[in-house]
């Protein structure tokens, strides 16, 4: 074989192992799903320091909240 043929081989077994890595396990609990839409309360969010992502961020809450007043 010759480096080049190799090294493809190399890098499909790797990404090949790697996606498969990624798949989801359907065996266990994924933890809460019920209790955490059913949670209430406050959510605290985090805003960037670029001014064009605080003016979305903002208004992404302000839209959420007229949708969700009792939230």
């Amino acid at each position: 074989m010759n480096t080049k043929t190799t090294a493809t081989l190399a890098l499909s077994l790797t990404l090949a192992l790697s996606a498969a890595a990624c798949g989801g396990d359907t065996g266990g609990d994924s933890g809460g799903g019920s209790e955490a839409s059913a949670a209430k309360g406050p959510i605290k969010i985090w805003l960037s320091n670029n001014p064009e992502e605080i003016a979305w961020g903002e208004a992404m809450v302000a839209a959420w909240n007229a949708k969700n007043p009792k939230e």
